[in-house]
């Protein structure tokens, strides 16, 4: 017998014989040869209903509760309510209760269902224990998969950032793109405003220039020269409108404007400031009050342009708005202390018999092509095509003599 059915048994034998009932037969099923000083025999009363396991009420043939007089009611109590077994039960019980008979369907002292329910609450707290042991189980288990969530999140992480391009080489990129267009086929405005030249010219000065052959170096005229407009720094101004001494040639559209005696005495007084400002331009610096009427009528001559934009063939009246933006650009020059830097015979108009001398002479001087003035435009295509073979010169002879990266800071 497993020993925790033994200790239930004794325990509940215990408590019987405490209660001054005798029960020693049945120390001989649960204690054979054992001793307990509550079991003390006294004959006289026989308990059939008083089961031991297993159905054997022989095993239990004695319970009396006359060895102690304390408890003589306590058995009393015991054979009425059928725990005393077949002593009354079996014939027939107390005057108005039926019988409580030994077997199935008798109420006896039955120590194997009291030993069935030790061993449910034993089996409950087992179940209990392991139960808390799977939780933390299970605990352990989602904060195991939660860190492999995090470094595969922050694996991740390092993964974007080793692949992701940063942004020194997204504009190397865009600046390779650029150099690859303005090389093959750029179109007119292109050009003329002077971005594929300047993205050329980026290149070059990045690239050894003695490796090239003199005899592939296409030359360049003064007189183209002088119709190509630079500037120093960043921006888009240039005097290239009033390079011939500051006399303006006025496009139809802005002469037609109405009305018509008005509009010829605002071009008329503008010419006038133009001229005054380049002389100026040509020894110092220029007037300020010349600067801002001449920006006074650019603006006027501007508005009246677009109130007249439904009116005007679109050819026409683009041709009058680049000529105002060419304005703009020179007052913007003129508003500066080096203006005269930039006129026909100053230190920052472009020099050099080729591209290989251009390209070295406006290094040098910090100088960027500027966008192209009306009637210019054949200038600027003769320029670049220049520099698209000067730098395919150089291209060759890099390639012959080992790989070079063109530069594109100066």
């Amino acid at each position: 017998m497993n020993r925790w059915v033994k200790r239930i048994g004794v325990a509940a034998l215990t408590g019987l014989a405490v209660a001054g009932l005798d029960v020693s037969a049945a120390q001989a099923q649960f204690m054979p040869g054992g001793f307990n000083p509550y079991f003390r025999p006294a004959p006289g009363f026989a308990a059939p209903g008083f089961r031991a396991p297993g159905g054997n009420t022989a095993a239990l043939p004695q319970v009396n509760a006359g060895n102690n007089p304390l408890f003589a009611a306590a058995a009393g109590q015991m054979m009425s309510n059928g725990l005393g077994g077949a002593g009354q039960g079996a014939s027939g019980g107390y005057p108005g209760y039926p019988g409580y008979g030994s077997g199935y369907g008798g109420y006896g002292v039955d120590s194997g269902g009291a030993l069935y329910g030790a061993a449910s609450v034993m089996s409950a707290q087992g179940q209990y224990r392991i139960q808390r042991q799977q939780a933390r189980l299970m605990a352990e288990q989602v904060r195991s998969a939660q860190m492999d969530n995090k470094r595969r999140a922050f694996d991740d992480y390092l993964y974007e950032m080793r692949n992701t391009p940063t942004l020194e080489q997204v504009r190397q990129e865009a600046v390779r793109q650029q150099l690859s267009r303005a090389l093959a086929d750029p179109n007119l405005t292109e050009i003329v405003s002077a971005t594929a030249l300047n993205n050329v010219l980026a290149a070059l000065e990045g690239m050894p220039g003695a490796t090239a052959d003199p005899k592939v170096v296409p030359p360049l005229t003064d007189d183209m020269l002088k119709r190509v407009n630079v500037i120093k720094g960043t921006g888009n101004a240039n005097l290239g409108l009033l390079r011939d001494e500051g006399r303006l040639t006025f496009p139809a559209v802005l002469r037609n404007l109405q009305p018509a005696d008005e509009t010829a005495e605002v071009l008329k007084k503008l010419d006038v400031l133009a001229r005054e400002a380049y002389a100026q331009a040509s020894t110092g610096r220029v007037d300020g009050d010349v600067v801002k009427k001449m920006r006074e009528i650019s603006a006027a001559l501007s508005d009246k342009l677009v109130r007249v934009v439904n009116e005007t063939d679109f050819a026409a009246h683009n041709e009058g708005r680049k000529f105002l933006d060419s304005l703009d650009r020179a007052i913007t020059i003129l508003g500066q202390a080096d203006a005269g830097e930039y006129l026909p015979n100053g230190k920052n108009t472009p020099k050099g018999r080729n591209a290989a001398d251009l390209v070295k002479y406006m290094s040098e001087r910090g100088l960027w092509f500027a966008p192209a003035t009306p009637g210019d435009e054949d200038a600027y295509k003769s320029v670049h095509r220049a520099l698209v073979n000067y730098h395919k010169a150089l291209s060759g002879s890099a390639t012959a003599s080992g790989p070079s990266s063109p530069g594109t800071e100066r």
